[in-house]
């Protein structure tokens, strides 16, 4: 089921069978700590601020809609909406009862339903890279954002992936194999010119690298085991080979001295008008 995960699986999550491994997924990364204060340093960096109606499109379980509503307060509003239904009914599951200011529906970013101009900020994390097409995403979020206000996106660019490791040619034909099973690997370093081409008036970027010492933790959000089990099965890699480099990684783990690191680029878009 992991390999799912990392073969495009959330192009469409209600279509694959088993939605609850893409939940649990996203729930897994979602309580972790250090994403929530990742995520909490850029919404404050955006100027989400009390009273303020947010957008979160993509919103998955609903972590960083719930997030958002906190900074909003009882005042504003976030709504969440995601493509697949399993998603926005468990992100609606989990938060019914927080108290939070926070809705969640089911929508195709390509076309939001909401008016022109409504929201003061749209969000969006890890989202562009599943979709058919991201410019229209984008465009859609420029336009239901009023003038001054601001679009979020942040994505990785999954070309530029680094994984540590003492066989860097068996690391490189993991790591490929990671980005050719998403839809837009190099989503990231493109967020820019889409948010230009869709009609900001201006793009703040800033660099954000995440930093993975655990090998652990790095599996569970790369499914590292996984992929190397598919390019074995598949012929792309020995068995041999792969056990000694999976062995790597555990002797690298013992050293202290393991290391992943995960480059986002994040785009701050002025609504011009």
């Amino acid at each position: 089921m992991a390999n799912r995960l990392v073969a495009g699986g959330f192009q469409d999550v209600d279509r694959t069978g088993t939605p609850e491994a893409f939940t649990e997924y996203l729930e897994h990364i979602g309580t972790d700590d250090r994403v929530r204060r990742h995520n909490r340093k850029r919404a404050e960096a955006a100027g989400i601020a009390p009273g303020q109606r947010v957008l979160d499109v993509g919103c998955g379980v609903g972590f960083d809609a719930s997030l958002l509503a906190e900074l909003v307060g009882p005042a504003g509003q976030v709504i969440g909406v995601d493509h697949s239904t399993a998603m926005a009914e468990r992100a609606t599951a989990r938060f019914a009862t927080s108290g939070l200011p926070v809705v969640f529906r089911t929508a195709d970013a390509h076309a939001l339903p909401f008016d022109g101009g409504v929201f003061d900020a749209a969000w969006t994390e890890r989202v562009l890279v599943h979709v058919a097409d991201p410019a229209q995403v984008v465009r859609e979020m420029v336009r239901v954002v009023r003038p001054g206000g601001t679009v979020v996106i942040a994505e990785a660019d999954y070309h530029a992936y680094v994984i540590d490791s003492l066989d860097p040619a068996v690391a490189g034909r993991v790591l490929a194999r990671h980005a050719r099973g998403l839809r837009h690997p190099d989503i990231g370093r493109r967020v820019r010119r889409l948010c230009l081409e869709a009609g900001a008036a201006e793009v703040r970027m800033r660099p954000e690298v995440r930093l993975v010492h655990e090998l652990e933790y790095a599996d569970k959000i790369l499914l590292l085991h996984d992929l190397l089990g598919a390019a074995v099965a598949e012929g792309e890699l020995g068995a041999d080979a792969a056990a000694a480099w999976w062995s790597g990684l555990e002797e690298l783990q013992r050293r202290g001295t393991f290391l992943v690191g995960l480059p986002f680029f994040v785009a701050f878009a002025r609504v011009g008008g």
